[in-house]
């Protein structure tokens, strides 16, 4: 379906640190191949400005080409999210998201059709692409408590949100670096049937994503087409602050 194209663009729009700035890198590789190549590259940018958290995200092909730019505001004590927006160079397609007064404003645009516009009522746990890491450090006590919890993830493609469940899966050691993990399923049996579950996993204090596997924002090309990836992200803090 349409819509699972960018039902997890948040998690490769990962780049949240404790830090007034920040910048790091993540690569993009295909799942069941050898090839450690990455088909694309993520460069990210994160700066605290008084109450709130700023992030920007570049994903570009390996010939440079930026396949999807995405921006993101969010309130950094509880990363209730503010504003959202993404260009989606692939499929021509742009997403803009304003979230005030309890209300959920998105406006979608395509190439070539006319703007559309919905207003949602806005959840209690309201996760959508550039909040989400945040949101888990805010929510990590919760999750280990409880094990699970529900989230609405807003789909700005398809003007609706959908229901996850995250599940805390416990501490785990991923190229000698120690890790908390998280998974993340579908509360939709049918689309669940076609969507593998997402598993992140981020340091101990929670402060840097180490790996993603599942699928992603970007389409690969095969032939004339544009097809669904799933991919394996691991993340490089290799990066210098931003000044």
């Amino acid at each position: 379906m349409k819509f699972l194209t960018f039902l997890l663009i948040f998690l490769n729009f990962s780049f949240f640190a404790k830090a007034q700035s920040a910048k790091y890198r993540a690569e993009v590789r295909k799942v069941g191949t050898d090839d450690t190549l990455p088909m694309f590259n993520i460069f990210l940018e994160s700066e605290i400005k008084g109450p709130n958290l700023f992030l920007k995200a570049d994903f570009k092909s390996s010939d440079g080409a930026v396949a999807i730019s995405e921006s993101a505001i969010m309130k950094y004590d509880d990363a209730d999210l503010l504003d959202y927006q993404v260009i989606q160079n692939q499929t021509k397609e742009k997403g803009f998201v304003k979230v005030e007064n309890n209300k959920i404003t998105i406006k979608y645009q395509v190439d070539g059709k006319p703007e559309v516009v919905k207003v949602l009522d806005k959840p209690k746990y309201l996760v959508a692409p550039g909040n989400f890491e945040r949101w888990l450090d805010v929510h990590l006590a919760q999750l280990k408590n409880e094990g699970s919890m529900r989230v609405d993830f807003l789909v700005w493609n398809k003007l609706d949100t959908y229901g996850f469940k995250v599940t805390y899966m416990g501490p785990e050691t991923i190229n000698g670096v120690k890790t908390e993990g998280f998974k993340m399923n579908i509360d939709n049996m049918f689309l669940a049937a076609i969507l593998n579950p997402i598993k992140i996993w981020k340091t101990l204090d929670m402060k840097q994503m180490i790996k993603y596997k599942g699928r992603v924002a970007v389409k690969q090309v095969l032939g004339r087409e544009l097809q669904n990836l799933d991919a394996e992200v691991m993340y490089f803090h290799d990066l210098k602050a931003a000044q």
